[in-house]
């Protein structure tokens, strides 16, 4: 309904008059968007998979001394958005691997290749301490280092929010380094000393630093390529 007095207002059909600045101005109205229950819930889960994005990335600069990584919480929480999907928060089911977030890196100018990566193995099962299984490997061999590398500093950190709340729970970190020769490095098994619990989103990242004769020992290579720091395990209980 539209009412005339100096100036016409209301609508008429799919028009909408008002007054702005003393002048009748007219525009279409605005239409009805019908959401459907699934993008309703996919846009839900998203704004909870924000909240644990922002909790995890602030551990993690905190126990890893992160440098300066751009969009890392908006991507971290589109990785966890695809896991959540539309399903109520209440019933996704447990995972002992999470394909969207286990292959994440937080920093994406640095990779751990594929030869090192594939001997650090992550153990998950319901009820226990996850631990870190690194298999007997040649580093010179299959660490790609830069030039006059020494050593390979290597830091586990993992952290643990509950789903539903999003708190968190537990956090633990393990360091060990590897001389960067033709030797062996022997068998290791470390506990993360993180419990695999109901409810509870548990990742587990590895930051790797390079250090040798160029560089300063204490903080080895602060250059992005040569820092991989990547998710080599995510479980949900």
């Amino acid at each position: 309904m539209a009412i005339q007095n100096d100036f016409l207002r209301g609508a008429i059909g799919h028009l909408v008059y008002y007054e702005l600045n003393g002048k009748q101005v007219v525009r279409q109205q605005a239409r009805k968007v019908k959401v459907s229950p699934v993008t309703l819930a996919q846009a839900t889960n998203f704004g909870h998979a924000s909240k644990l994005s922002s909790v995890f990335t602030s551990e993690f600069k905190r126990s890893l001394n992160l440098p300066k990584l751009p969009s890392l919480q908006q991507r971290l929480a589109g990785s966890i958005s695809r896991w959540l999907g539309a399903i109520p928060l209440n019933e996704i089911p447990a995972a002992s691997s999470i394909p969207w977030i286990e292959n994440f890196r937080l920093n994406t100018k640095g990779e751990l290749n594929y030869l090192f990566k594939n001997k650090l193995r992550i153990e998950a099962n319901p009820g226990e301490n996850l631990k870190l299984s690194v298999i007997s490997f040649q580093p010179l061999a299959d660490v790609v280092a830069p030039p006059e590398t020494a050593a390979v500093h290597c830091t586990i950190a993992v952290a643990s929010c509950n789903l539903l709340t999003p708190d968190l729970t537990q956090v633990h970190q393990v360091n060990f380094e590897i001389n960067y020769n033709r030797n062996n490095f022997p068998a290791q098994q470390y506990d993360l000393n993180v419990q695999v619990k109901p409810g509870e989103l548990t990742l587990v990242v590895a930051s790797v630093l390079f250090k040798g004769k160029k560089y300063d020992t204490a903080a080895g290579v602060q250059d992005l390529k040569w820092r991989p720091i990547e998710v080599i395990g995510a479980v949900y209980g």
